[in-house]
C-alpha cells in the first residue's frame, strides 16, 4: 500500500484506489476508498474493507457489520458537510 494510496485486483487486473481514510473499531483496522467514479445518483463510489496485515501478506476483506457500515455513513456524511462549507 502506497501512501494515500491502495492497489487491488478487479478482474485480475491491478486498480489504484485513493484511501479517503482508516479508523480501528474493535481492534479491527478498516480502510474507507474511492476509485472517483460515480454512481448512478450522482455520488462518488466509495467502498469499506478489513485491513488485515499479516507477515509478508497484507488483505482487505469485505465489511458486512451493520455498525461498521453505519460508522463509515456518519463520517463520510461529516466529511461532505464539511467540503461544502
Amino acid at each position: 500500500m502506497k501512501e494515500g494510496k491502495i492497489e487491488l485486483l478487479d478482474n485480475d487486473v491491478k486498480k489504484e484506489y485513493s484511501i479517503i481514510f482508516s479508523f480501528e473499531q474493535n481492534d479491527k483496522n478498516y480502510i474507507v476508498y474511492t476509485d472517483n467514479s460515480i454512481d448512478d445518483d450522482g455520488f462518488i463510489k466509495t467502498y469499506v474493507g478489513e485491513y488485515i496485515k499479516e507477515e509478508n501478506e497484507e488483505k482487505l476483506l469485505p465489511v458486512d457489520d451493520e455498525k461498521v457500515l453505519a460508522q463509515v455513513e456518519k463520517l463520510l456524511d461529516r466529511l461532505d458537510g464539511e467540503e461544502s462549507k
